[in-house]
Parts: structure tokens; C-alpha cells; sequence
């Protein structure tokens, strides 16, 4: 794995929704003294929920925000990446299960913090069959991110699991986020296996593969209230 240091003072961070890239943008910008730029925040508008940009005020910010002389930016936007990449001194693609991501999902939305990297101000969380859809739809997209790294040539990193993730911050000496699933104790099993009226099995932590998700399967099925009501008891517990 290449050194922080070697992607230079405009880094590019590509990846599927849900895989880390906000977070990882940040943690990067702090220890290297640089910008962090969402673009989710530059296409939406603040205080909506989230109601997107007219397409030229968006390209208009974006334009503006890769000509400063140092940034880390996540996002992926097909139609203005030719510019980013080409600005850019480094990439870096991030990877993972899509029910892990999904998983994500689900707990960004129930919790909804206004502290989380890339919020939009003003912004509500809300889970959402597009959204649901376009996770799903795109789960094969790092075969993409990994064709633009290769014809970006210039220095790049791609991490494909949660694992190889967890690798770099810790080869870069970066401050390690908050893991998404703990294993969940057998009172919290029980409790969930209780509401639910059948157990949902554990859930493992950083796994590549994250196989043990009929919990996230079953909200892709149904979401009516009291499907929600349950998910927020359960996510109350990891």
C-alpha cells in the first residue's frame, strides 16, 4: 500500500454509497492539514431534504472547489469526474459487501446525527426505497471505480473489503471510525429475536463478506411502521 504522503495535496475518494468515503475523507484532511469537500453537500441543497441543485449551479461549485490548491474530495458524479480526476494528485476507491452497506444505511438513517461526515445541514435522514434501489442497483460498481484509477495514472489506492479499510487507517495512522456492527451480546440477541418473533441471528463487525444480514434483507422486503419501530429497537443495541 502506497503512503498517504504519496497521493499529494488533491485526493479524489471514489466508492459505492455507504462504503466509507465521507468518513475516510475527513479522518484524511485532519492529519494532512487539508479541506475535506462532500460533493453530496455541494449538489443538494441545505435545509431541504435533499433537493438537489440546479445541474449548472452544481457544476458551477464543484469547478470552483477543484481549483483550490488543497482537498480531499469524496463523491463520485460521473458527468464532472473528467476534471477531478485530472486536477486531482491521487485517488482512492473504496469497496465493500453491499448488505454492509446497506447496513449503513439503515443505521444512518434511525440515528440520524447532524455530526456525521458529509451531513447535509439542515438535513433529515430518511429511509428510502430509491435509496434502497440505488444501493442495490450499483453494488457492482467498484469494477468502475477500479477502471478509473487504472486510466488516472497517477498514484492511487483501492481497498475492497471493510477489512483492507480497516488496514489503511491503521498503516496511515489514522483515527480509526466507529466500527458498524459489533457482535451482539445474547441479551440484545434475545431482545431482537423477541421483537421480531424470530432470532435474526448475530452480527459480525468488519467482516469482507458480512453474510449474516436476514435483518437488513428483511427491510429491503418490507419497511411498513412497525417493521421501522423494531429496526430502531435493534439498532439501539450495536
Amino acid at each position: 500500500m502506497l503512503p498517504l504522503s504519496a497521493l499529494g495535496q488533491r485526493i479524489i475518494i471514489l466508492g459505492p454509497s455507504n462504503s466509507g468515503k465521507s468518513t475516510l475523507a475527513v479522518s484524511v484532511a485532519r492529519k494532512q492539514a487539508m479541506i475535506a469537500v462532500h460533493l453530496d453537500q455541494l449538489r443538494h441543497i441545505p435545509n431541504t431534504n435533499w433537493q438537489e441543485r440546479p445541474d449548472a449551479d452544481f457544476a458551477q461549485l464543484h469547478n470552483a472547489a477543484i481549483q483550490k490548491d488543497s482537498w480531499v474530495m469524496d463523491g463520485n458524479y460521473s458527468s464532472l469526474m473528467p476534471q477531478r480526476v485530472e486536477r486531482a494528485t491521487g485517488l482512492i476507491a473504496l469497496n465493500s459487501n453491499v448488505w454492509l452497506r446497506y447496513f449503513r444505511y439503515v443505521k444512518r438513517t434511525l440515528r440520524n446525527k447532524e455530526a456525521r461526515a458529509g451531513h447535509l445541514e439542515g438535513g433529515e435522514d430518511h429511509l428510502s426505497w430509491q435509496m434502497t434501489r440505488w444501493i442495490i442497483k450499483t453494488r457492482n460498481n467498484g469494477v468502475r471505480f477500479a477502471r478509473v484509477l487504472q486510466n488516472s495514472g497517477k498514484p492511487s489506492v483501492a481497498c475492497n473489503t471493510a477489512k483492507e479499510l480497516h488496514a489503511l487507517y491503521k498503516n496511515w495512522s489514522l483515527p480509526a471510525p466507529k466500527r458498524p456492527f459489533s457482535k451482539i451480546g445474547p441479551m440484545d440477541q434475545a431482545r431482537t429475536s423477541n421483537a421480531m418473533g424470530r432470532d435474526v441471528g448475530p452480527v459480525f463487525a468488519l467482516s469482507g463478506r458480512c453474510s449474516a444480514l436476514p435483518f437488513a434483507r428483511t427491510l429491503v422486503m418490507r419497511s411498513d411502521n412497525r417493521r421501522y419501530a423494531t429496526a430502531m429497537s435493534f439498532f439501539a443495541t450495536i
